[in-house]
């Protein structure tokens, strides 16, 4: 399948900024909208139609040990993240030689605090589940 510039994302596309700061050591994140939906049915075997019901929002921000302490000390806690206020998620896929595609995600609140390594890591990497108000795609 060809693709229309000959070229796709790559991981060293995207920049993403959490409380104002961009975050060096992220390791991954992926998020999603999704919204409930089921078939209305009257009379026969067949749906008349789908109903459309609540929205919602999550993903998981995956950091680096050294970038998770900083996000605490940029929000001036030592608290774990899961008390952080909530707080807004910038993603930017920003093509070498394109126009870039911005994601905002608002009202981040993170659900879970993992922590922990096994021997023989090289670096410790936490991935921060999460809830958020709304997703904006293409801003």
């Amino acid at each position: 399948m060809a693709t229309i510039n000959g070229k796709q994302y790559e991981w060293a596309h995207i920049d993403t900024v959490v409380m104002g700061r961009p975050v060096i050591g992220l390791r991954g994140i992926d998020y999603k909208k999704s919204r409930e939906k089921e078939p209305l049915y009257g009379r026969g075997y067949k749906a008349i139609g789908i109903q459309k019901g609540n929205e919602k929002c999550e993903g998981t921000l995956t950091v680096l040990q050294s970038e998770l302490e900083a996000m605490c000390r940029a929000a001036g806690s030592r608290l774990d993240v899961t008390e952080l206020p909530p707080i807004d998620i910038t993603v930017s896929y920003v093509p070498e030689d394109g126009t870039p595609i911005v994601d905002l995600i608002r009202g981040v609140e993170f659900t879970e605090t993992p922590k922990g390594m096994k021997q023989g890591d090289k670096n410790a990497e936490h991935a921060l589940p999460f809830v958020a108000l709304d997703i904006e795609y293409n801003v």
